[in-house]
Parts: C-alpha cells; structure tokens; sequence
C-alpha cells in the first residue's frame, strides 16, 4: 500500500474489492462473502515506510466488526510494542510511540462474530491445526520413529515395494509383541 496515504481507508477499499470479487467468483450475497474475507495489515511502520496506526487498525477492526469479516489479523505479533531507546528494526517493533500490545488490544476488545443463533463467538468454529491435529500428529510420527529402529525400514535397501512391505510389517509385528 502507498506511503503517505490513509492506511484504514486503503485497507476497507481493498476489502470491499475482495468481497465483491468472491460475490461474482462464487455467487454469494454480501453477508456470505464477507465472512470469507481476510485481512492482513503490517502494524506500525513497515520497511517501506508505510504507517499503520493504533487510529488506523481501529477503523480496520470496526470495519471488520461491521462487516463480520471471515479473518483479521495483523503482522507480526512480536512487532506488536514500541522500539527500546529509540532504535528502529521493522523485524523486532512498530517503530512508533506505543504500549506494548496496543494493536492486539483493539482487536480483543472490538472484534465478536455474528452467528446464527447464540451469542457472537469469539473463537473459531474449527482450527485447521488445533492441538487434537498436533496430538494425533505426534501420534503418527512417534510411530514411524519407532519403526525406524529398524535398520532396512531406515535405510530401504529393498529393490521392489512387495520387500518393503514386507519389512514394514515385520518390524510392525515386532512392535506390537
């Protein structure tokens, strides 16, 4: 987005633009493409110089709120506090005079998601990788692990899939007595 302008407003232009791409690409009405809206700003000072403020990402969040955005979020939550003694790195701080998670504050304190029926949520519905995802990820990998103690599964000298199976399965059986 341009230095010098009106990050909010830039933001809200580029969010409608996407609702009414997702409108004519799928066919929704505005409630429905909304919610598969996402918005990402880079909070602070960015390294091209662009500046979001705590007023900007205010006006995002009421927007968001208003609109019942899909997803908002901002980049990156250890930027998310002001610079120690003045000094400036777009990796590590906002770069401008703040309290430390003031951006994540106004999204906290703004943001519910309408629903039908109920209460607003302020949680997602489903996480994609939630902690059931990593236990059973774990699971898997600590399984695997295991077989490889077993130096042909490690290593696969076998020339054809039926001799790796094979293997596979002794060392399973192995395991399992």
């Amino acid at each position: 987005m341009p230095a010098g302008k009106n990050q909010a407003e830039l933001t809200v232009q580029a969010g409608d633009a996407l609702m009414r791409m997702i409108q004519k690409a799928y066919g929704y009405d505005d409630e429905k493409a909304y919610h598969r809206v996402g918005i990402t700003s880079m909070i602070g000072e960015s390294d091209e110089h662009v500046i979001t403020t705590l007023d900007d990402m205010r006006r995002i969040t009421d927007y968001a709120k208003q609109h019942s955005i899909g997803r908002l979020s901002f980049w990156s939550l250890n930027r998310d506090r002001k610079c120690p003694d003045g000094t400036r790195g777009p990796d590590d701080c906002t770069s401008i005079d703040q309290e430390q998670w003031a951006y994540t504050k106004i999204i906290l304190a703004k943001i519910r998601v309408k629903r039908v029926g109920g209460r607003p949520r302020t949680r997602p519905d489903r996480v994609l990788a939630g902690k059931a995802y990593y236990r059973q990820r774990h699971a898997v990998e600590c399984g695997i692990n295991q077989l490889q103690q077993h130096r042909a599964m490690a290593t696969r000298y076998d020339k054809l899939a039926v001799g790796y199976e094979a293997t596979v399965t002794i060392a399973v059986i192995n395991q399992w007595l």
